[in-house]
């Protein structure tokens, strides 16, 4: 009769037991916390100002960023803010234009972020509106047109990020 066999695996016995799973759950619950979204970037590196039934276009009336999207990124979040005059009710249009050869070419996203006019604003006339998008061979995507429908008052400080 000689030494019992050691365990097989020496931290899952009483006390490393109950520490290692401790440590998991707090890594666990770090991870979760830190925000489901990894990186953010905006489109616009400064607000623009859309006039009354103006539409602005990529490169004429604004330059927007081009931005690369990660090869394993499918889904992201686009959010749009912007403030419109009090008691006014546009409907705003956001245009996305996509790449698939690292922006070589570009071509229209399949979808617009068209905020209605009973869009409930966040604070005092600030709209901010988040929307998913979908990424399948994406590469690069761009803010591509602002469309003001409001013939009356123009938009201020107009800007859009991505999530992902």
């Amino acid at each position: 009769m000689g030494r019992p066999e050691p365990p097989l695996n020496p931290f899952m016995e009483g006390d490393m037991k109950k520490y290692f799973i401790g440590l998991m759950v707090f890594v666990l619950l770090i991870s979760v916390a830190s925000g489901a979204w990894r990186d953010k970037k905006v489109f616009l590196a400064t607000a623009v100002d859309c006039g009354a039934g103006v539409t602005l276009v990529d490169e004429t009336g604004f330059t927007s960023a081009k931005i690369s999207i990660p090869w394993n990124i499918q889904v992201a979040l686009v959010t749009v803010t912007f403030t419109r005059a009090a008691g006014s009710t546009p409907t705003v249009d956001f245009y996305f234009r996509v790449s698939y050869d690292n922006g070589t070419t570009w071509a229209n996203y399949r979808s617009t972020i068209s905020i209605p006019t009973n869009e409930p604003i966040i604070s005092g006339t600030t709209c901010r509106v988040s929307q998913p998008v979908y990424f399948y061979g994406v590469s690069h995507i761009r803010l591509w047109k602002i469309v003001n429908t409001d013939a009356a008052n123009a938009l201020t400080a107009v800007n859009a990020t991505l999530s992902y």
